[in-house]
């Protein structure tokens, strides 16, 4: 299980973000506990092109490789 100090930065980074600015804090808090955390390993696969868009993702650090 993802420890709560990765929950504490992505409330730390909702706020930030002015699509959030909005929100009352009791929903950014909401939000961060329900988001679902991942962590990737290098090379692994997020999605396929024919897949459907059904998330987002943030990325903490690192790089992402596009391609088509």
């Amino acid at each position: 299980m993802i420890n709560n100090q990765l929950e504490l930065e992505v409330k730390s980074f909702l706020e930030g973000q002015s699509d959030f600015a909005n929100l009352p804090s009791s929903e950014i808090t909401r939000l961060s506990q329900v988001i679902r955390k991942k962590k990737i390993r290098q090379g692994q696969w997020i999605f396929d092109q024919e897949d459907e868009f059904e998330y987002v993702f943030l990325m903490k650090e690192d790089t992402l490789k596009c391609f088509r």
